[in-house]
């Protein structure tokens, strides 16, 4: 389900069942959908520990999760209060994901064929924008009067927005293709109640976790969901309120993936040009994955930005959960070592 994570089953799901099963996050990271690039310390403990405080946060207002619980270091799940030490290990209820018999002969997913299934993921990604920082990809799909702004130019500064935007794309197809409602809608499966329900989940949950990062001082710009089906139940699932999934910020400095994009987009050029040009060259041949048509390989980070990068995450969790699970420098200290030694602008 991922480059970062890996999916463990437990117990298989039934036809009217979700199975059990685990995910195991590793400290791979991957940007620009490319896959495995390298490893960020600890990042996957980190990601686990972020996970599991939204989906405790969501369940308190009453949205329903696929999460079970933290795994320990005896193998049992627990609620993060009763965590004693870091772990990359969350269980969950487990579904199904498109197989080979719901892919047609060109490679795209039948979705027809897929949405019949009563346990599944609904293969859709909701995406919640609370602001529209340089680099969101609103601004190239779309022009500032397009979403309500009274100006011709986007200009190079974040823009804080008064209503969040909420947007939907596909999920299992090898690049984010942005959805209306009415194909959002038929893609799901769903009916028109369970769909605006899942959109409401969608700005609920974006709500909750902005309103977390309020209290525990950070600013949320953006971030995405996905959720799963369970014979008639709609779940939050896979993970979210990490800062893979979302874009975090403390006084201004992003301390998620953001800084791993930047840190391509300003010194490896080249290679996020030609990921791009692979992209659109995909899909005017229609070839269902452009990794096919891109081999090359990204540069590796400099050694002392994995080190600090790694600390941002680990100092983040401890801040999100507000419990000291990893032994940091103070959060500001790291962002301003990795702002003031590393061109990222």
């Amino acid at each position: 389900m991922g480059s970062v994570k890996r999916v463990v089953m437990e117990v298989s799901p039934g036809e009217r069942v979700a199975g059990v099963g685990r995910f195991e996050f590793s400290d791979g990271f991957s940007v620009f959908d490319y896959g495995y690039i390298e490893d960020i310390p600890r990042k996957g403990e980190s990601l686990t520990l972020f996970g599991a405080k939204t989906f405790e946060l969501v369940e308190d207002y009453n949205i329903p999760t696929h999460y079970i619980g933290l795994i320990d270091n005896r193998g049992r799940a627990v609620r993060l209060d009763e965590l004693e030490e870091p772990t990359n290990k969350m269980r969950i209820q487990l579904v199904n994901i498109p197989g080979p018999k719901h892919v047609k002969p060109s490679g795209e997913i039948d979705y027809k064929a897929y949405t019949k299934e009563a346990v599944r993921v609904i293969p859709l990604e909701w995406i919640f924008r609370y602001s529209i920082p340089p680099g969101s990809s609103l601004r190239k799909r779309k022009s500032p009067r397009e979403v309500g702004m009274n100006l011709d130019e986007w200009p190079n500064e974040n823009i804080r927005l008064k209503k969040p935007i909420i947007e939907c794309s596909t999920k299992f197809e090898s690049s984010d293709r942005y959805l209306d409602d009415e194909e959002a809608l038929d893609i799901s499966g769903l009916s028109d109640e369970e769909f605006r329900r899942m959109k409401d989940y969608t700005r609920r949950v974006g709500d909750i976790i902005t309103n977390h990062c309020r209290k525990v001082g950070f600013e949320h710009l953006d971030g995405k969901v996905e959720f799963i089906y369970v014979d008639g139940e709609i779940m939050l699932g896979d993970v979210a309120g990490t800062p893979d999934e979302n874009r975090f910020t403390t006084h201004g400095k992003s301390f998620s993936k953001q800084i791993l994009r930047n840190w391509y987009m300003v010194n490896d050029r080249e290679w996020y040009n030609y990921i791009n040009d692979a992209k659109k060259l995909a899909r005017v041949r229609k070839i269902p994955d452009w990794r096919e048509i891109a081999p090359v390989a990204p540069k590796k980070l400099p050694e002392g930005l994995v080190e600090l990068v790694g600390l941002a995450y680990q100092s983040g969790a401890n801040i999100y959960t507000e419990r000291n699970f990893f032994d940091t420098p103070n959060m500001d200290y790291i962002l301003e070592e990795i702002y003031s030694n590393f061109k990222l602008r």
